[in-house]
């Protein structure tokens, strides 16, 4: 039990902002903390009053909703996107993020975070957004349905965890889409105009003054809709691959 206590999360000294109450009790069990007569402040500025506040001082990741993103586009409508958080274990999760625009369309997209190992850790996003066929008329877009796909990938040891004296290190940042609404769809921030999306691979070995490296990139254009000609006119985007090698070299 506290009495005439302050809480803040900013500096003690201080704070920009802090909730002084009168009185308080801390469950260590479910590590909630209920506080009565709590009068919230910006500096020193009381904002609001309350007769009973409680709020959650456990920062562990578990499963749970996460804060909304809701808004009004002129020509969108409502947006409305939930996501959900899935932590069932310490070494990977999940997110999802269902949305709804009422004028546009509906989808959802995903994120799987993962840590394989303690010098290595990476994610996979996919997703899928339907438009209404009356927007996807009336927008002329040339699909009603957008869909992607992105694999990020960083290791920092690769071989060198098997052989001594040596240092290498990978990176991998694949992109796929069909087309550039897929990154307009993501969230209500998301925008891309770059015709261009990227997608390389990265890695190098090192030994005392012996370098190797093999990047490679490949290059999708979203405007284009075709690659071949008449053979390749169904195709959605052009695709260019790009692979540059740089030998052992004294450094």
């Amino acid at each position: 039990m506290t009495q005439k206590a302050i809480v803040s999360s900013c500096n003690t000294q201080d704070p920009d902002w802090k909730i002084a109450f009168t009185s308080g009790e801390f469950n260590k069990e479910s590590k909630w903390l209920h506080i009565y007569n709590p009068v919230f402040y910006a500096n020193d500025v009381p904002i609001l009053y309350l007769p009973y506040f409680a709020f959650s001082t456990d920062t562990t990741r578990r499963t749970g909703l996460l804060p909304p993103e809701i808004g009004v586009g002129g020509s969108e409508g409502f947006y409305y996107m939930q996501p959900i958080y899935f932590a069932p274990a310490e070494n990977w999760d999940l997110e999802l993020r269902p949305q709804i625009r009422t004028e546009r369309g509906e989808g959802i997209h995903a994120t799987y975070r993962f840590v394989d190992s303690p010098y290595s850790s990476g994610e996979i996003t996919t997703g899928y957004f339907k438009e209404h066929s009356d927007y996807a008329k009336e927008k002329e877009l040339s699909n009603d349905a957008h869909y992607g796909l992105r694999v990020a990938y960083d290791r920092s040891a690769l071989l060198s965890t098997k052989y001594s004296g040596i240092e290498d290190g990978l990176w991998v940042d694949i992109n796929y889409l069909n087309d550039i609404d897929y990154y307009n769809t993501i969230d209500a921030d998301s925008s891309a105009s770059d015709k261009l999306v990227t997608s390389r691979i990265n890695y190098y070995v090192k030994k005392d003054e012996d370098y190797f490296g093999i990047y490679a990139k490949n290059y999708i254009d979203t405007y284009a809709k075709s690659q071949y000609g008449t053979m390749m006119e169904h195709c959605k985007s052009c695709q260019h691959s790009i692979i540059t090698i740089s030998p052992i070299h004294s450094c």
